[in-house]
């Protein structure tokens, strides 16, 4: 490869590192229920860019991209109510959060 684009790699590589540091200490400073809005802030803010930049393209509001949306953001906050819960008790007691669900 030729130095422009190793140096472009590069320069690729650490800010996407960069980004993900800060992801992550964005999550790990949020509490609550925030740190769901924290945890999809990426997936949010892309398929809003990728919803704008469709609009402008064709000239009219695509619904596609807004189903695109709606079906990411929703795996992306069920993923997450699963990885950032607290450790579960065997107790079975009601209200207790089972796979991302909560029951009550």
């Amino acid at each position: 490869m030729s130095k422009p684009f190793e140096f472009g790699q590069t320069i690729l590589v650490f800010a996407s590192l960069i980004g993900v540091c800060i992801w992550v200490g964005m999550i790990i400073a949020a509490r609550g229920e925030d740190r769901l809005s924290a945890a999809c802030k990426p997936v949010e803010f892309t398929t809003d860019f990728v919803h704008e930049f469709t609009t402008a393209l064709i000239g009219q509001q695509p619904t596609w991209t807004l189903y695109l949306q709606q079906y990411l953001m929703g795996g992306c906050y069920y993923f997450f109510s699963i990885v950032l819960t607290p450790a579960l008790s065997n107790t079975g007691e009601v209200g207790t959060p089972v796979g991302g669900i909560r029951t009550e």
